[in-house]
């Protein structure tokens, strides 16, 4: 939240789960922006947008092998 972004955005682990993650944050063209490490026992993380042209991004999630996608619209 917030969706669509106008400075960071901040992703929160709605499962409660500690387990650690791997993000990564992609432009609309496929080029990797930034990359995030989500610890143990961290429900919540803030991706840093505030710097980014505005456009569509997609944060790609992985967690325990599973993947997951979420489009953030930066303003």
């Amino acid at each position: 939240y917030p969706n669509p972004v106008r400075g960071n955005f901040i992703l929160e682990d709605l499962t409660k789960d500690s387990s650690p993650a791997e993000l990564q944050l992609f432009n609309s063209t496929g080029i990797l922006v930034n990359e995030y490490k989500k610890g143990r026992g961290i429900n919540k993380l803030t991706i840093e947008m505030a710097k980014e042209h505005a456009g569509l991004y997609f944060l790609v999630y992985r967690k325990e092998g599973k993947i997951g996608i979420k489009k953030i619209q930066k303003l």
